[in-house]
This record gives structure tokens, C-alpha cells and sequence, in this order.
């Protein structure tokens, strides 16, 4: 029998080395599994094409570019892609992947939600393409359901279908149920996916290839997210040995084993302790390192977290309810014990400035109002000025009028002061007992003024965040390269990295939603923290209107108490602060 063994390590593979594995690594690899015959080889972001973001993870690289690589080193190996709905577009990501040479296109659903495909699927059927249909957490549906969308995928004229294990939970017996009543009732190729949390994966596999399937995937080494996937080389090896004709040429195969071994700078996956209760709770184990937060977080244990998450039945996307879980886990909230080792934070003077009246001409506040959160939506819905829009898009995004415009644009001019800042880094070091050999971080940090004061004080492991690529791109060039254009929502750096994050006048500029997820991923990368934000009377309508008007970024207005029950629900366990804004119009 004749089994076509799917290669998904620049892939699946990908979730083990956080999306980055690099275009030398993809030309490498192409260049040696084209030599060892294997079928086909996917390559890009570990969720599919388009799906690089803040949600599931940055990656350095385009998807085109890394199609472009893969192109060019296979000759007859087949290149193929991931495409989920939601994450992929048609138009924007699977035919100019298409135009760039890959023949085949793996489009992914949850198992019981295949309709949200049928539209890339009657396009894909105009293409001289290779469409597979594959059923994702294959194991929350039952056989017959299972049967039913795979019978409707056939209809709609899909090449394919493959069966995603995506949790590691199936056994030998389920496997060999499905695969017997798939193989007797549809016409087309069925195939397996399977992942190693329970060790079953190669066993799965197999008797999934004895039950009919023609198509297995497999990672080199068993790469993949949490307990990894299939282990290629000892599936080839097996099938080999048992009869099976793969046209893999094994010796050059383990060429490509001992390279990527030796080559990619990624965690080589087992089934730890973790990985095995995932799959016996049905979630996807790509979601361990969440559950090792949350529960961290919460002082929860993390088996009896991952226990009801699988009796929720969560899936791909609510990535946050993992959180909520947690927090309804724990039993004492009073656990988390904030504001006590530096009672002097709350005086700390920059903060206290911010808090003092400031008089405001009528006539600016109004203008100002305009380009608010509140105004922006009044502008373009009444009027069809191109240049309100540029302006509008410039506050947005926090672009050159935002920084550097007038007044009723942002900042009326971002400028620096050096003694200024300095003091503020001196203030903070000294009630935070902050050291030279210390790393911080400024997130939010605009043109970095205060990364640079932390520096000229030798502060060599200063850094700083923020989203506009307009104010990193004016920093000074001194301290350009601690600058990283990124989001509080998604920190590019390891847990506990700092001993020190600060996160001033940040958090309100977020939807109420997200600010927990932000206040997450403080606690992550730090040892200790400062957030300090701006507060209102939340039982005066009009200073809340005020603030947001004023703030312009703003999308969060909250008291002082509804400020500490968010840290609270969210775990924060560091230090927080507070000023208002007091306007007084005239």
C-alpha cells in the first residue's frame, strides 16, 4: 500500500521555535527532504498563512517571502500551506501563495465547522491546486459526526481529508473505529494528524495507515507545539518495515534528522507531565504555556486547571478564558498581596505633577475633542475632508501630527528634557532600589526619552516598547536599538527578563477588555513592576467626557476602585499608582 507522508515541521514545527524558524533553516531543510522523497512539505507560521499577530504569535517573517525560499529548493517534493478561515483571506494570502508556486493548500476548521471552508474551497477548485480538507480537534466530534462533514467536503469537491488529533487524545481503538467507517463510506483520500501528548502518536498513525488512510503527517524529530507531533523518521522507519511503500530513501532522511537536531534552536518536544493530562483533558497542548501562566498567576494547580478546561471544551481563539478559569479556580483572591514593600511609591513626584490643575483654553478643548475617541466617529461619519481623515488616522496611529503636530493633535511637539527625565529615572531607582546591572523596561516609551536617561545613568539593560513606529523611528540614534515596536498585549521577551517594568499613562489608551490580558503580560516578563494610571470620579458624566476628550487616545476612563478590582481579577502583584487628570476650561 501506498502512504504519502506529509512533512509539517517548517510548520507545525514552527509553535516550538515561536514562529521563527528562519529562512536559512526553511532553504536547508527543502533542499534535504526533497533529496529523501518525502511527499510534500508545508512551511510558514505555525497557525497558517496570514496568521501572524499579537493573538498566537509574532513572526519575523512573511509568508510569501518564506514560500519564495521553500519554491526555489524544492524540485520534486510538493509545497504546501496551512489556510484557517479567519486567520487567512483568499485574496490576500492563499492565491498569491498560489501564484508563488505552492501546489498544496491544507485548509483548516474545527472538526464540526468545515462550512466556514466551502468558500475557499469553490475557489480553490478553479486552480490546478491540491486541496486538503482538514478536521481539526478531531476529538470533540464523534465518529458520525465526523463522517457527515467529511461526506459534505466531498460533495463540495474537496481532494482530501485529514483528520487532526490536534489534542493528542486519540488511542489505538478509536483510530482504528474511525478510520475503518471513513475508509468504507468516502471515495477520496483520508489522512491522519496526529500530536505525541499521550506517546501514541506514531502508534495512532499506523493503524491509521492499516485503516485506510494514504496520508500521514509528520514533523522531523516530532517538533511541534506542546508534546509534539508525529515522530517523521520513526514513522518512515516503521511503515518501511512493515510493508508499506512511502518512496522515502531513509539514509538521506536521517540526513535531514541529524541537521535539524543539531540546527534549529527549539525545544525538543516529549510528553511531559503537562503534555500527557492535556490530552487525556481533550485541549489542544499548545495552550501549556498559557495554563503554566494562569496558574502561576492564580496559585492554581496547573493539572487541575488543564482538567476543566477540557470538561469546557475550549478551542482555538479563547486563549483568554484560560485566565478566567483560573481565576474562578482560586479560592483566595487575598492571596495577592500588592502596594506593601514601598509604601513611597505613591509619592513619587512625576506622578504627583500630573495629578495638578491645568487650565485649558475652550476653544482648544473642543478642537482637541474632535480628534478624541468620542469625536473621531462624528468626523467621518458627517464630513468627507480627506485631510480630517489624515489627521484622524495620524492620532489613530500615533504618527508625526500625534508626536509633533499641533496641540489639538496630540502632543503639540514631543520634546525632550534631558534634567527631566533624568529625574524621573533617579526617583524611580531610588524607591525601587534599582541597580545598574538590572534590566528595565519602559513600556509605552514613546522616542525612549526615559530608556535613554536610564542609560547615560549605565543602566546597559534599559529597554523600551511602543506601537508607533513614528515615535521609535525618531528616538535617538544612541538608543535605537533598545527600542522594539511592539504592544503591551504581546511583549517580545522572555518571562521575568526585567527586574523592573514601567508602564506609565499606558493602560487607558486600551478597550476596558483587553487591559486584563496587558496586566498579564506586565506580571509575565517582570520581577516587579510600576503602573500607574490615570483615574476619574467615575459618578461625574462629564469629567469622564472631559478626560476622554483631553487624553485623545483614551479608550478607558475608571476609578481608583475599579482600577484595583482589575489588578486584582487580572493577579497583578506588583505596585500601581494613580493621578487625574483636572482640567479646568475657561
Amino acid at each position: 500500500m501506498k502512504i504519502k507522508i506529509h512533512d509539517s515541521t517548517l510548520r507545525d514545527g514552527n509553535h516550538a521555535a515561536k514562529h521563527r524558524l528562519s529562512l536559512g533553516i526553511v532553504e536547508n531543510h527543502c533542499n534535504l527532504a526533497d533529496r529523501a522523497g518525502i511527499y510534500s512539505v508545508e512551511v510558514g507560521h505555525g497557525n497558517g498563512l496570514g496568521a501572524s499577530s499579537f493573538q498566537v504569535g509574532l513572526s519575523p517573517f512573511k509568508d510569501l517571502d518564506v514560500i519564495k525560499i521553500a519554491r526555489n529548493s524544492l524540485k520534486k517534493s510538493k509545497l504546501a500551506v496551512h489556510a484557517m478561515p479567519g486567520f487567512a483571506t483568499f485574496e490576500r494570502d492563499i492565491k498569491p501563495a498560489i501564484d508563488n508556486g505552492v501546489e498544496v493548500i491544507r485548509v483548516g476548521t474545527h472538526c464540526t465547522e468545515t462550512n466556514l471552508s466551502f468558500d475557499f474551497i469553490e475557489k480553490l477548485k478553479q486552480l490546478d491546486v491540491e486541496v486538503i480538507s482538514c478536521l481539526m480537534m478531531s476529538h470533540m466530534a464523534t465518529a458520525k459526526q465526523l463522517l457527515e462533514q467529511a461526506k459534505i467536503l466531498e460533495e463540495i469537491g474537496t481532494n482530501a481529508i485529514s483528520i487532526y488529533d490536534s489534542a493528542g487524545s486519540f488511542d489505538v481503538e478509536k483510530v482504528e473505529q474511525l478510520f475503518a467507517i471513513l475508509s468504507e463510506n468516502l471515495s477520496i483520500p483520508i489522512g491522519f494528524h496526529g500530536h505525541n501528548n499521550l506517546g501514541l502518536a506514531v502508534a495512532n498513525s499506523y493503524f491509521a495507515c492499516k485503516n485506510g488512510a494514504t496520508i500521514v503527517d509528520a514533523s522531523i524529530c516530532g517538533f511541534g507545539a506542546g508534546a509534539g507531533n508525529t515522530q517523521f523518521e520513526a514513522l518512515a522507519s516503521y511503515l518501511d518495515s512493515k510493508g508499506f511503500q512511502t518512496e522515502i530513501n531513509l539514509e538521506k532522511l536521517y540526513d535531514l534528522v541529524t541537521y535539524a537536531s543539531s540546527t534549529y534552536a527549539i525545544n525538543k518536544p516529549f510528553p511531559s507531565t503537562l503534555g500527557i493530562v492535556s490530552g487525556i483533558s481533550g485541549v489542544f497542548s499548545g495552550f501549556s504555556n498559557h495554563v503554566i501562566k494562569a496558574s502561576a498567576i492564580y496559585d492554581v494547580n496547573e493539572l487541575e486547571l488543564f482538567k476543566v478546561l477540557g470538561k469546557k471544551g475550549i478551542v482555538g481563539g479563547q486563549e483568554d478564558h484560560i485566565y478566567s478559569v483560573a481565576s474562578s479556580l482560586s479560592n483566595d483572591k487575598n492571596k495577592i498581596n500588592i502596594n506593601t514593600s514601598y509604601p513611597n511609591y505613591q509619592k513619587l513626584k512625576f506622578i504627583e505633577r500630573r495629578s495638578k490643575p491645568r487650565k485649558v483654553n475652550k476653544k482648544e478643548y473642543e478642537e482637541r475633542a474632535k480628534y478624541s475617541i468620542l469625536g473621531r466617529g462624528k468626523i467621518l461619519e458627517n464630513n468627507n475632508d480627506p485631510l480630517q481623515e489624515i489627521l484622524i488616522d495620524n492620532v489613530k496611529n500615533q504618527g508625526r501630527l500625534y508626536y509633533d503636530g499641533p496641540r489639538f493633535l496630540g502632543y503639540g511637539g514631543y520634546s525632550k528634557n534631558d534634567c527631566h527625565w533624568i529625574n524621573i529615572a533617579e526617583e524611580l531607582i531610588k524607591i525601587f532600589k534599582l541597580e545598574n546591572s538590572m534590566s528595565v523596561l519602559d513600556i509605552g516609551c514613546a522616542k525612549g526619552y526615559l530608556v535613554e536617561a536610564f542609560s547615560n545613568l549605565n543602566f546597559e539593560k534599559a529597554y523600551g516598547i511602543d506601537t508607533s513606529s513614528y515615535a521609535i523611528n525618531t528616538s535617538e540614534t544612541n538608543i535605537k536599538d533598545r527600542l522594539i515596536e511592539s504592544s503591551v498585549l504581546k511583549i517580545p521577551f522572555p518571562s521575568k527578563f526585567f527586574d523592573m517594568s514601567i508602564c506609565i499613562d499606558v493602560l487607558q489608551e486600551l478597550p476596558k477588555s483587553l487591559i486584563p490580558a496587558a496586566i498579564r503580560e506586565i506580571n509575565r516578563v517582570s520581577k516587579k513592576s510600576l503602573i500607574a494610571v490615570p483615574v476619574i470620579n467615575s459618578d461625574n458624566p462629564e469629567k469622564k467626557d472631559q478626560f476622554l476628550a483631553w487624553s485623545i487616545s483614551a479608550e478607558t476612563a475608571m476609578s481608583e476602585e475599579k482600577w484595583i478590582n482589575i489588578f486584582r481579577d487580572s493577579g497583578y502583584k506588583s505596585f500601581y499608582s494613580f493621578f487625574t487628570i483636572n482640567l479646568k476650561i475657561s
